[in-house]
């Protein structure tokens, strides 16, 4: 049984850095639904349920609430890994 629970722990990013992340995974999706479909070694119903948890990710990140709540307001911080924050001239 596939997990279908998301949890984002990863550093927080601009709106815009995570949109072209997600631009990015949206663009190979063909791919990766053509790859998914042409395993013989699982089962159909498997099959779907991968594409399945794949449409929902593209879902959440084309929905502007689902977005804010799974990953601008999950997001850590710089400082929750002792790392320094990022200035706007380092970017």
């Amino acid at each position: 049984m596939l997990s279908t629970r998301r949890v984002y722990k990863g550093l927080c990013y601009t709106e815009d850095e995570f949109n072209e992340t997600f631009e990015f995974y949206r663009n190979m999706m063909p791919v990766f639904e053509s790859i998914v479909n042409s395993q013989e070694f699982i089962s159909k119903y498997t099959r779907k349920q991968i594409l399945k948890y794949l449409n929902n990710f593209n879902m959440i990140t084309t929905n502007k609430t689902l977005f804010k709540q799974e990953f601008l307001n999950a997001c850590e911080t710089r400082k929750d890994y002792n790392l320094a924050e990022l200035k706007a001239s380092d970017q």
